[in-house]
């Protein structure tokens, strides 16, 4: 199965994104997120991570340190950035 990966879009896009609909249900693709998945679903999340199947790695654009969050929301409340960020230092 190939993935899209999205995020929150940009202040221009507004929201809204194209996607390639016939494309999809002639290839039977799917659009999955997880933004608000009910905990009760992670196991099946999960089960297709350590399969190989998803990649979520692939979405990281870069690690960060705990100190960067505040900024990186304030870019966000800004339109200023886009992209997945993982915190990976603490200290």
């Amino acid at each position: 199965m190939k993935a899209l990966s999205f995020c929150v879009t940009t202040k221009k896009e507004g929201g809204f994104i194209s996607i390639p609909i016939d494309e999809m249900v002639i290839a039977e693709k799917s659009f999955i997120t997880t933004l608000g998945m009910p905990a009760s679903r992670f196991d099946s999340l999960l089960s297709q991570v350590a399969l190989g199947k998803l990649q979520p790695g692939k979405m990281v654009n870069r690690e960060i340190k705990l100190s960067e969050v505040e900024g990186i929301f304030q870019d966000m409340t800004n339109f200023a950035t886009t992209g997945t960020f993982i915190v990976t230092d603490y200290s």
